[in-house]
């Protein structure tokens, strides 16, 4: 007989999801002590509601009590409110962590670099657009401190297809310079997430084929 863990079930969350309050305190300060960069409380429940890592209202009832002992505090970031670890919460993630299941401190980490990441590229990319006799140049570039990371020209025969690179580049910028990436060092594992992502499967690609 099969038996299903109903309290993960409608909680939404995955078997070995969290539901105590006091683990779930200590998850939300090992995030932002991970990333060690202040994260909205969007981001935070992107990584863990979004991830079905914790229970809904354990989670929002840890939050609240992590405000009020000043574990963590919001403050502005350009323009934006965002959750900063304090000095306690820093000593709860680093005494505590061990008390978390270890494959649970990775996905929350994953989750968290990811999501540093899309922070970083809204930063540092930039696109630029350059008229020429039979259509547009349209350079990319994603800059990494003093590095770039990433800069190339694209040739697009008319405007339509200027707007079409830039939106893709801009609301798609980690997968592009992941997917270049993937396809350069042959990392086909790689290449097929990114291809899930855009649902650009055989069934889909082939109902586009010419006959």
């Amino acid at each position: 007989m099969i038996r299903l863990d109903f309290d993960s079930f409608f909680a939404g969350i995955e078997p070995g999801g969290l539901k105590d309050i006091y683990e779930i305190k200590i998850l939300v300060c090992y995030l932002l002590y991970s990333v060690k960069e202040p994260l909205t409380k969007e981001q935070i429940d992107a990584v863990l509601q979004g991830n079905h890592l914790v229970n809904y209202f354990s989670y929002a009832t840890a939050y609240q009590e992590l405000l009020e002992s000043r574990h963590i505090s919001e403050t502005q970031q350009d323009g934006k409110k965002v959750l900063q670890l304090n000095e306690l919460g820093k000593d709860t993630a680093i005494a505590l962590k061990s008390n978390l299941p270890l494959s649970l401190k990775n996905k929350v980490v994953s989750a968290g670099m990811e999501i540093l990441s899309e922070m970083k590229m809204d930063k540092v990319r930039q696109v630029e657009v350059e008229k020429i006799d039979n259509g547009y140049i349209v350079r990319l570039v994603i800059h990494d401190d003093n590095l770039d990371l990433l800069d190339i020209k694209l040739f697009a025969p008319d405007e339509e297809q200027v707007e079409i690179i830039k939106q893709q580049f801009s609301g798609n910028t980690i997968d592009v310079y992941r997917g270049i990436i993937s396809l350069l060092i042959k990392d086909r594992a790689g290449l097929e997430k990114i291809a899930e992502q855009f649902d650009l499967s055989e069934s889909k690609l082939a109902d586009h084929r010419p006959v």
